[in-house]
């Protein structure tokens, strides 16, 4: 007996079942959907498919996430599953262009985010008359967006993509903030910078004879410029600047055991310090302007993170680091070098690597799976890729690099890294105090000889290391004597 009568006919829908088969056979994953998606995929309302959901025998949901699928999506293969409601592939290793979805009047929630997808966004997505949510941020999606207007869209998200032009003004789209947008360098318009003024067209007059416009080869984009694209939402884009302020002479008869403290209320003794001096008119300090090398965070002044209530996040080898929540209610973290020099981030929430591999290990402590180990080295060797691309000019250009340096940020189920605290070695005076950096414990370092990037390559795979065995590295001196590094 078939298994199209088995179910009395159209109660089975065997298309349904080969589109399904086109994802089966054309990606790999962590899933044994070869072991998994056989039968009928939907009895009634349930289904015994990984990631699929059913309703009066249709398949109404399709959900892969996090499962490493590899490959190019079929183009067309969705078209058949025409009751399809919920459709999301995100955080995988898809690559191609974004697949068809015309005519899945059903459809309300579509999810590609966090995957290697690039083209263009299909002009056909702003024909679907339930979409609800949309969500294409962490690809390589390339052109203009397209002027999205349908009602129910309340979740919409394109950014840290290579899109550009202008966003269209539709009402619907006007409703979403910069989050939506951002890290597109060569889109503009609302919510985003203004776009650039077209100067007026020049009077043209009829050529006589005519004569052809001279051709010209379209230029294409150095492979290298595309890969800094590419690698740098990597590299630690929640960082608002990196900026040194120049402190003020250090008076010897004015320096007090107080000022060495942190004040009663908490604030730091680089906030208790400041504060004392900035009561002067004729304070240098008032004069800083401090320099945001990311447009798209609020702006604060000096004055307003001297103000800030601060608490102590830890103290490392290269100075303090604070948490100072700003009055505006924002928090950002405040490293203070030991040379009287300040170093501004936006505030990370979920810690370091180091304390996602090693702490809370009592017996309720979930391990960390291998997807997530994964995209964290992946985003690691990202962000090590783009410093090493735009800091020619340093020898080893991040230098420090170990796990308390590698920031995790963790959206739904998925972890990402994000790398912090580089570009000191040129600020040491002497390689002696170069030594508290994690190059420190490099070949090259202890033998003497001299410095290049591959003491990042080093340091990089200690921290590999670390993370597949969740092992805690031991850190060996140049003199030779062991401590626990971290």
């Amino acid at each position: 007996m078939s298994v199209h009568s088995l179910h009395q006919g159209k109660e089975f829908f065997p298309e349904e079942r080969d589109a399904l088969m086109q994802i089966r056979d054309s990606l790999s994953s962590t899933l044994d959907l070869h072991g998994n998606w056989t039968g009928p995929p939907c009895h009634k309302n349930s289904s015994q498919w990984s990631g699929i959901t059913c309703s009066n025998w249709h398949v109404v949901g399709l959900v892969l996430e996090g499962i490493q699928l590899t490959g190019s999506l079929p183009p067309v293969f969705l078209q058949n599953i025409t009751f399809l409601a919920n459709l999301s592939f995100r955080n995988n290793s898809i690559y191609g262009p974004l697949p068809n979805l015309s005519n899945l009047v059903h459809l309300e929630s579509v999810f590609f985010s966090y995957n290697r997808l690039t083209g263009s966004i299909p002009s056909e997505y702003i024909e679907l008359p339930n979409l609800k949510q949309l969500e294409l941020q962490r690809n390589y999606l390339e052109g203009e967006i397209p002027p999205f207007n349908q009602p129910p869209l309340t979740l919409f998200n394109v950014s840290y993509n290579h899109l550009q032009g202008s966003i269209p003004d539709t009402d619907v789209l006007g409703r979403f903030s910069e989050s939506s947008y951002g890290h597109n360098l060569n889109l503009c318009g609302m919510p985003l910078e203004p776009c650039p003024d077209l100067p007026p067209a020049p009077l043209v007059l009829p050529p006589s004879p005519p004569v052809s416009p001279p051709h010209r080869k379209k230029r294409k984009l150095p492979i290298w410029i595309i890969v800094l694209i590419a690698v740098v939402a990597a590299l630690f884009p929640l960082m608002i600047m990196f900026v040194f302020l120049c402190c003020y002479k250090k008076a010897q008869e004015e320096e007090t055991p107080k000022e060495q403290q942190a004040g009663e209320d908490g604030s730091p003794e680089w906030t208790d310090k400041k504060m004392q001096h900035s009561q002067s008119t004729e304070d240098p300090e008032r004069r800083i302007e401090l320099q945001f090398f990311d447009k798209n965070i609020p702006v604060f002044d000096l004055d307003d993170l001297l103000r800030a209530s601060a608490e102590v996040l830890g103290k490392g080898k290269l100075g303090p680091t604070y948490r100072a929540n700003l009055e505006s209610g924002a928090a950002v973290a405040v490293k203070r070098v030991k040379e009287e020099k300040l170093i501004v981030y936006e505030f990370v929430e979920d810690g370091s690597l180091f304390e996602l591999l090693h702490e809370n290990r009592g017996d309720d402590r979930v391990p960390l799976n291998w997807a997530a180990r994964l995209s964290i080295i992946r985003d690691m060797a990202k962000g090590m890729a783009f410093l090493h691309q735009s800091l020619p000019s340093h020898k080893v250009p991040h230098a420090n690099l170990k796990s308390s340096n590698v920031l995790i940020h963790r959206d739904r189920q998925s972890y990402h890294s994000k790398l912090t605290n580089y570009g000191f070695l040129p600020l040491l005076p002497s390689r002696k105090s170069s030594e508290r950096l994690a190059v420190g414990r490099s070949p090259e370092f202890c033998q003497g000889k001299k410095l290049t990037h591959k003491a990042d390559v080093y340091c990089f795979g200690i921290i590999l290391l670390e993370v597949i065995t969740g092992k805690i590295p031991i850190e060996t001196s140049p003199a030779g004597t062991e401590e626990k590094g971290g």
